[in-house]
């Protein structure tokens, strides 16, 4: 299961991605609007103040994750596919 999931974040540069499968296992990928960017980290600093207090800019580190039920507990719309 290493390196089997990958934070939450936003693409650099702000722009689109694409991941092609080239063999194993279906991945499932989870997404949040853009309109909603602000609910998604609001959440997240509601859950961890105490990182989010020293790292203000957690979300670009790329270390941060939750599961997505609590994202959808705290009405933040999230969105699933498998590849």
């Amino acid at each position: 299961m290493c390196f089997s999931c990958f934070c939450w974040h936003v693409e650099d540069h702000w722009s689109y991605s694409i991941n092609y499968l080239h063999w194993g296992e279906p991945k499932t990928w989870y997404g949040v609007p853009g309109s909603s960017a602000e609910k998604l980290e609001n959440c997240m600093k509601s859950y961890a103040p105490e990182l989010f207090s020293k790292t203000p800019d957690l979300l670009h580190h790329l270390v941060t994750t939750m599961n997505p039920s609590i994202l959808l507990r705290q009405g933040v719309p999230v969105v699933k596919t498998n590849q």
